[in-house]
Formats: structure tokens, C-alpha cells, sequence
């Protein structure tokens, strides 16, 4: 245990010195050449000053975790002497074995030693960024009308169909997502004309890597009327969805995605 404690106590240390390098580089240089020359000799302690590498932190938490492992097995069972049937209970006093009290101290100080190095080895790793912030998206497939087009459209690119023709709108993510989407559309006229038609919630089909799909009717998603309209469709992490047309086009959310194509919205026939 003493042996391991001194393992732990000099990789600690030497994990607080990596993370005070960033700021004392300049100033604790020679520090660090001493203690590497120092590691081997009279001074354990010296070592205390090296960084502490992510092996050796693997390494390290395996070997506490094996040591308590070992003193759980090496604990001797219970044993409960025979009473004689009839006779009159003894009045026992109850007394911890050392065994005992010093494997509860095993456990504890093993406990405590894993918990503080997982708490500095967790604190120095950037948090994940894929639950703040969705990858980009682009469209990968799109059908509708007479046109289908595979690969994200440029911006000059029409697609034609009527009201209630149909779409098929496919968008991929660069990476896959963790913690769900949802979807909004925003349907603007090109050139300015109507009013902005804004649908706060659309009813995409989405995978489970985070893909979406647009397929049925327009007019399930979004009526329009005839003339040309730049869709746009804003991907957010579920609850973040703008909830209405000013929010959308006036706050420039980090949060938010979006990928627009444009239709032409043909008259009925």
C-alpha cells in the first residue's frame, strides 16, 4: 500500500506540475531538468516535478484498483463460535479486528487517491464538443419536380414544382450527432414579395447518426404560393429552435444550422 502511496503522492505531483507549465515555464525549467536527473537517485521526491503521462494514469489507476481487489480477497471470513443449545447468551463486547480497521483504511485511502487523480485527469481534456454545438449539414440528395440532384445545389440552382408536387430533401451532418435535432423551415420570397412563411416545427424523419429527410407533399411542410422562395432549413439541438421569424432572420445563433435551396412554386393547372 506504502509503496503505491508513493507512486500516487509523486504522480500527482508530478500532474500538478504539468498543469502549472503553461504559466511558469520560463521560471521552473531547471526545476524540471533537476528532477529528471533527480529520479533516479537519493530524492523519490524530486520526481514529484515530472509530468505525469496518460499511460502512466492508466497504469496507476489499475494498480490502486488491483490493490483494493487484493484486500478485499486476502479478508478472512466471519467466524461465529458455537453456543451450547439452552445455555444463557454470553455478554460480548464487540472489538474491530486490525484486519479490518486496516483494510478499511486500504479502501479509503485508495478510494480517495483514485477520485483526486480522475478529478485532475478529467479537468485538463477539452469537453466534448459534439453535445454544445451540431456539425455543419449540406444536402446530399434532392428530388422534386423534374430535377433531382445529388450533392449540395448551388445557391442558383431552382427546383420546380407545384404546391403539392413532391420533395425529397436529404441532409447529411460532417459528423454524427449526439443528443438528437430537431427542425424548423423558413420560406422567404425571392425577389422580396409575401411575407416570410416561418414553420416552427417540421415534421422531418430523422437517423440516428443525425441525418434528416424531407419527403412527401410541399404542402405538408410548408404552403406556399406560386413564384420563386428560398427554403431554409435550421437544425438545432432539441429545445434550441428559434419560435419565430424575427428571432430567425435578426439573432446569429452559433447553435443553430442551416441549409437553404430554392424552389419554383409553380400555378395549378
Amino acid at each position: 500500500l506504502w509503496a503505491m502511496t508513493d507512486d500516487l503522492l509523486r504522480a500527482l505531483g508530478r500532474h500538478q506540475r504539468h498543469d502549472l507549465e503553461g504559466g511558469l515555464e520560463g521560471d521552473l525549467e531547471g526545476d524540471a531538468e533537476a528532477a529528471a536527473s533527480a529520479e533516479s537517485d537519493d530524492d523519490p521526491w524530486a520526481a514529484a516535478l515530472l509530468p505525469l503521462e496518460a499511460d502512466e494514469q492508466e497504469q496507476l489507476l489499475d494498480r490502486m484498483f488491483a490493490q483494493v481487489d487484493a484486500a478485499e480477497r486476502a479478508e478472512p471470513p466471519v467466524e461465529r463460535a458455537e453456543q451450547d443449545e439452552g445455555a444463557e447468551p454470553a455478554k460480548v463486547i464487540p472489538i474491530d479486528r486490525p484486519g479490518r480497521r486496516l483494510w478499511g483504511g486500504t479502501l479509503a485511502v485508495a478510494t480517495a487517491a483514485a477520485a483526486a487523480l480522475l478529478l485532475w485527469w478529467g479537468s485538463d481534456r477539452e469537453p466534448d464538443q459534439t453535445l454544445a454545438m451540431l456539425p455543419d449539414y449540406a444536402t446530399s440528395e434532392l428530388r422534386g419536380g423534374e430535377a433531382a440532384v445529388r450533392g449540395e445545389p448551388s445557391e442558383d440552382r431552382t427546383l420546380a414544382l407545384r404546391p403539392n408536387g413532391n420533395i425529397d430533401w436529404v441532409l447529411t451532418p460532417t459528423k454524427p450527432v449526439v443528443g438528437g435535432v430537431e427542425v424548423a423551415l423558413l420560406a422567404e420570397a425571392v425577389p422580396a414579395g409575401p411575407d416570410p412563411v416561418f414553420v416552427a416545427r417540421v415534421p422531418a424523419q430523422v437517423s440516428g447518426p443525425g441525418a434528416l429527410r424531407l419527403r412527401g407533399p410541399l404542402d405538408d411542410f410548408v404552403a406556399l404560393t406560386p413564384g420563386e422562395w428560398r427554403l431554409t432549413l435550421v437544425i438545432a439541438a432539441p429545445g434550441q429552435l428559434p419560435t419565430s421569424v424575427t428571432e430567425i432572420t435578426q439573432a446569429d445563433r452559433g447553435d443553430w444550422r442551416r441549409v437553404s435551396i430554392r424552389v419554383k412554386i409553380l400555378a395549378d393547372e
